[in-house]
């Protein structure tokens, strides 16, 4: 896929993702993905002024003190949909384990998305295979309360 292609999906994301912005403010019920999506918009209102003008913005403009929020909220969107499907398991468990010790269910996301994140780079910068085994034992390792 060249440059030109790339751009033409973010700009895609970026104008469906203002449209649900837009739709979830005129109070219209979304299911799916669409809910999904909402609500980790909505639970970062440090991003709302990005939300309501996403279809404005170019790319350079959507890093905000060094994070993507339309990244950003993909990344919760995986988690909270490993979490509904329960796969992997260990999600649950590690969902888990982090509230017992305190954490909201906000920055258990986070953390989680964390443990994700440190297994998809090497995806997406070197091609290789999602190794979902290492995933597992971090998920694990949260779970106990180890890092």
């Amino acid at each position: 896929m060249n440059d030109e292609s790339l751009e033409i999906m973010r700009t895609i994301r970026r104008d469906n993702l203002h449209d649900l912005w837009l739709r979830a403010k005129e109070g219209e019920p979304l299911e799916g993905e669409d809910a999904v999506l909402v609500k980790a918009m909505q639970e970062h209102n440090e991003y709302v002024d990005i939300w309501e003008r996403l279809d404005q913005l170019g790319g350079d403009e959507l890093v905000v003190n060094g994070v993507n929020p339309i990244l950003h909220i993909n990344m919760h969107s995986i988690i909270e949909n490993q979490l509904e499907q329960n796969t992997p398991p260990e999600v649950q468990k590690a969902l888990a384990g982090l509230l017992k010790r305190g954490a909201s269910r906000h920055e258990a996301i986070h953390a989680i998305a964390y443990e994700f994140n440190m297994e998809l780079f090497p995806v997406l910068k070197h091609s290789r295979p999602f190794n979902d085994l290492a995933y597992k034992r971090r998920l694990a390792k949260i779970a106990r309360g180890r890092k």
